[in-house]
């Protein structure tokens, strides 16, 4: 039984990478200014500072850049949560939503769902356990999920990790009023949220990946998404996506190098060249700037640039793990 748990674990680990991405690619195809969504992700722009949370292996909390400065501060100290990950984050207002491991296993991983003012103070846990949030106007939307004494950890030990309740849940902004929005069955659905005209969707990996909005309404297929445009940036490494912004595609080409390319035209502008600076992972444009994440030889960084590819600045540098 124990060892059932421990497949089923790991299974899900893997399906909760895989979902993210999967939500990127299908999302990102196109963009226009009539279609805004809110998803989750590294990095978050209210239009004058730029919000992004280091990854597992630098842990250097939640931190504001002012990208015409490069100056970036400490919103939330991960040694609030005993220096462990500080993972995806949105912003609502005056305050950022962000998912925190708050596992007391050395080797667990399990994310709790807090926020805080965009000063830094009011730090809050809103109770929730969960991978997979959004916002959508007045309330937030989420797979609900439980702690799995017996999953598989860092380094292969046996450890604290989680499983979905089998629940998609609504709540206030504050974390109040719990709902159950959606019950269904875990061994035969695997649910993902996205935000789609301002309304909160679900998506199940296990099927045709026909979206529906919560509380009813007919299915949104996602080809008829992608076509329509979102706002969604964070692209993912394995991922085929292209983000459209003010009549410039942004991806990743083929040696992992940032570029971008004009409407309506064929010629490649390099912005962070691979052979140089290292392959970019994910990113988001950010009105003139662009932050990303990616490697530099063995080297982890994180790194703010022109849309141009000028004014190029590593934020965070630290030595890949293993």
């Amino acid at each position: 039984m124990k060892k059932t748990k421990r497949i089923w674990g790991l299974i899900l680990a893997f399906v909760m990478v895989c979902g993210t991405m999967f939500v990127n690619a299908a999302t990102v195809h196109a963009a226009t200014k009539k279609v805004r969504t809110d998803q989750p992700g590294l990095f978050a722009y209210d239009g004058k500072n730029i919000y992004y949370t280091a990854t597992d292996y630098s842990g250097r909390g939640l931190n504001k850049l002012d990208p015409k400065t490069k100056k970036s501060t400490t919103v939330v100290d991960w040694k609030k949560f005993n220096n462990r990950t500080l993972a995806e984050l949105t912003i609502k207002g005056d305050y950022i939503y962000f998912l925190a491991n708050t596992s007391k296993d050395r080797y667990g991983c399990y994310y709790e769902l807090h926020r805080v003012k965009k000063n830094g103070s009011g730090l809050k846990s809103l109770k929730v356990l969960t991978n997979d949030f959004v916002i959508a106007g007045k309330n937030i939307y989420y797979i609900e999920n439980k702690i799995d004494k017996e999953s598989i950890g860092e380094e292969g030990m046996d450890a604290e990790g989680y499983l979905p309740t089998g629940r998609i849940m609504k709540m206030n902004l504050d974390g109040s009023g719990k709902k159950v929005v959606k019950k269904y069955n875990t061994r035969d659905h695997q649910y993902t949220l996205a935000v789609y005209n301002g309304k909160a969707i679900y998506g199940d990996m296990y099927g045709a990946w026909n979206c529906k909005t919560l509380g009813g309404g007919t299915a949104i297929n996602i080809d008829k998404v992608a076509k329509l445009g979102t706002d969604r940036q964070d692209v993912d490494p394995l991922s085929e996506c292209d983000v459209y912004v003010n009549g410039y595609k942004y991806y990743r080409n083929d040696d992992g190098s940032l570029c971008r390319m004009k409407n309506g035209s064929e010629k490649e502008e390099v912005i962070v060249k691979e052979s140089k600076r290292g392959k970019t992972h994910r990113f988001r444009v950010c009105g003139d700037y662009i932050i990303g994440q990616g490697w530099s030889g063995m080297d982890y960084v994180i790194f703010c640039v022109k849309t141009d590819g000028k004014e190029y600045k590593v934020l965070h540098r630290w030595v890949a793990a293993g």
